[in-house]
């Protein structure tokens, strides 16, 4: 049987290796968090270096670039014919236009079969309000 003197040694020392293992895990985590630290400070200035090289070779090839591309531009507008392609263009517009018309087609017929007599009502009511208010003037 351990002595009260025993047990309480036991548990002091079972107590300070739990607070030095307590102590060792704060202590790997705290490296880990400054070695996360200095690889993120590194990629930070890793990231403006590539900036400021971003930045200067614009300055640098910007005007360089655009002349190229206004040549070619050039060059190509005035190489370029559109009568090669007129034939093209005709048979996409026909074929638009075609499309579309279709689209309307209710509407033509009910344009084309259009016939006063189906519209006969209407237009007498219309002709005898414009007679009703009208002043007739006969001159012999």
């Amino acid at each position: 049987m351990e002595t009260p003197i025993a047990q309480k040694f036991v548990e002091a020392l079972s107590e300070e290796r739990a607070a030095q293992q307590s102590q060792n895990a704060l202590d790997r985590w705290i490296n880990e968090r400054n070695e996360l630290r200095a690889q993120l400070t590194a990629s930070q200035d890793a990231l403006a270096r590539a900036n400021r090289f971003k930045d200067l070779a614009l300055e640098l090839f910007a005007d360089p670039i655009k002349e190229i591309v206004k040549s070619e531009m050039v060059a190509y507008v005035s190489d370029f014919d559109i009568t090669a392609y007129e034939d093209e263009i005709k048979e996409i517009a026909s074929e638009n236009f075609a499309s579309d018309l279709s689209d309307h087609d209710g509407e033509i017929n009910d344009l084309i079969s259009f016939d006063i007599a189906d519209h006969a009502a209407d237009v007498e009511t219309v002709v005898r309000d414009i007679l009703r208010d009208a002043t007739v003037k006969l001159e012999v």
